[in-house]
């Protein structure tokens, strides 16, 4: 009687553990996504830009390199395209960090836009004359999409202002999606 018994405290204790894992199994997981792309990148990422761009080299920036536009042209952009698009489903978080480490970036208000599905999501200014050197946040725990749909973000611009005698920088830019 004792060895039953035992038995079907084993075989309760084993039916238990099996629907934990049943359970915890069916939870799905979300991981962050982050995409790091240089402005001359060499890990395959694709970068373009509209209007003037002048190449500018120190061992401050970047993997020691960047790219330099004069303001005024609000038009301009350097495009940072991922190598793979972060596809999402549903609504999620994101954060932008751009690296701004050379004192030739004076922009005060230069525009950095979030690419998505043919079109723009978010956009944000940041003070680059100012920011300290490395990482610097843009924008940060956004919420972005919604329930039910599917976006593919596919990369992120920086633009000038149309305000005269600054200069705006294009580093490496990272998007965080959590």
């Amino acid at each position: 009687m004792i060895k039953i018994r035992k038995r079907s405290k084993l075989f309760s204790l084993a039916i238990v553990f099996a629907f934990i894992f049943v359970i915890v199994s069916e939870v799905p997981v979300f991981a962050s996504t982050i995409k790091v792309v240089d402005n001359d990148d060499a890990q395959g990422h694709t970068v373009a830009s509209y209007g003037t761009w002048s190449y500018l080299s120190a061992n401050s920036l970047y993997y020691a390199d960047a790219r330099i536009s004069a303001s005024g042209n609000k038009n301009h952009y350097y495009r940072y395209v991922f190598d793979h698009y972060i596809k999402v489903i549903g609504s999620t978080t994101l954060k932008l960090r751009a690296y701004l480490n050379h004192p030739d970036f004076t922009e005060l208000t230069a525009k950095y836009r979030i690419l998505y599905n043919g079109g723009v999501e978010y956009y944000a200014y940041r003070d680059q004359n100012n920011a300290p050197p490395g990482w610097n946040i843009v924008l940060n725990n956004i919420p972005v999409g919604s329930s039910g749909n599917t976006y593919y973000y596919t990369g992120a611009e920086v633009h000038p202002s149309q305000n005269t005698g600054y200069s705006t920088g294009a580093d490496a830019i990272e998007v965080t999606i959590y």
